[in-house]
């Protein structure tokens, strides 16, 4: 149960322009990463267990980029904050 101190997201009053260029910025990176990742896994020169653990580990950066992003781009209000506008 969520409590009177609950804070929404407001996607429609976010910082769009600047939560895209953020993500990607911080993104891109990544798909060389796993670009890189696949070859040398292709051509045979990584382990699957090192290939799971750069998957989990860019999982895990991904999830932070778009979490940081939200918490700096999008703004947040208190559950009813525009219930009287």
């Amino acid at each position: 149960m969520q409590g009177k101190d609950t804070h929404v997201a407001s996607r429609d009053k976010a910082d769009s322009g600047s939560y895209y260029s953020c993500t990607g910025d911080h993104l891109q990176p990544m798909g060389a990463i796993l670009e890189n990742l696949k070859k040398e896994y292709q051509d045979g020169s990584v382990s699957t267990e090192n290939v799971h653990c750069c998957v989990e580990s860019t999982y895990r950066s991904i999830v932070s980029v778009l979490y940081s992003a939200a918490n700096e781009f999008v703004p947040k209000y208190h559950k009813g904050f525009f219930q009287f506008w």
